[in-house]
């Protein structure tokens, strides 16, 4: 990359050298050559590492998706209605608006923590408290204990909404560091 004022240049694209990962020169590790075999690709320095990072993230993104789909068919398996359903569904569209607020999550960020970390560890240590505030609710919201009552599903719906637009903000940062964190070549592989 070449260095323009605080800004470093990586194959057209400007990046904050605070959220370009370092990592040691040298002979590739291991790790170099597994994630490269892998992919079919011929990796440049770092670019191992980098795509370890975004799975890893975007890993992390999934899991809470993973969650909704189930109590998903928890509330079908519970008789909720269509209507319901169908309110619960709403959960997910923070993911289809995210274009809405991208150019936010992009211009604003601390440049002493860097453009796309400001964004991600917040919002990880966000979705982390809402996770575990669901976890310790969640039979009380779907009445786990009491079988003839129905499920809370306004709660859960503004909940689960609330985690997808965290992730989807996660996302949108995420998507962007990938861009600067790879090689042109090479950015696909971290979608």
């Amino acid at each position: 990359g070449q260095s323009r004022g605080s800004k470093v240049e990586y194959d057209g694209f400007e990046a904050d050298p605070r959220d370009t990962p370092s990592f040691p020169r040298g002979q590739k590790g291991i790790l170099h050559r597994v994630v490269g075999g892998i992919c079919g690709v011929e990796l440049e320095h770092g670019e191992a590492e980098s795509l370890c990072l975004l799975m890893l993230l975007y890993t992390l993104q999934g899991v809470p998706m993973g969650i909704q789909a189930s109590v998903s068919f928890i509330l079908q398996e519970k008789g909720v209605s269509y209507a319901d359903q169908g309110t619960f569904s709403l959960a997910s569209w923070p993911f289809s608006l995210k274009l809405l607020w991208a150019p936010i999550v992009d211009a604003l960020y601390l440049q002493r923590v860097g453009q796309r970390r400001s964004w991600v560890i917040p919002l990880q240590a966000m979705v982390g408290a809402v996770l575990l505030y669901t976890a310790s609710h969640i039979s009380q919201l779907l009445h786990e204990f009491e079988p003839d009552a129905p499920p809370q599903v306004v709660p859960l719906t503004i909940i689960f909404f609330l985690t997808y637009f965290l992730l989807a903000s996660q996302d949108i940062a995420v998507d962007g560091w990938a861009i600067t964190m790879l090689s042109e070549k090479n950015v696909g592989l971290g979608s």
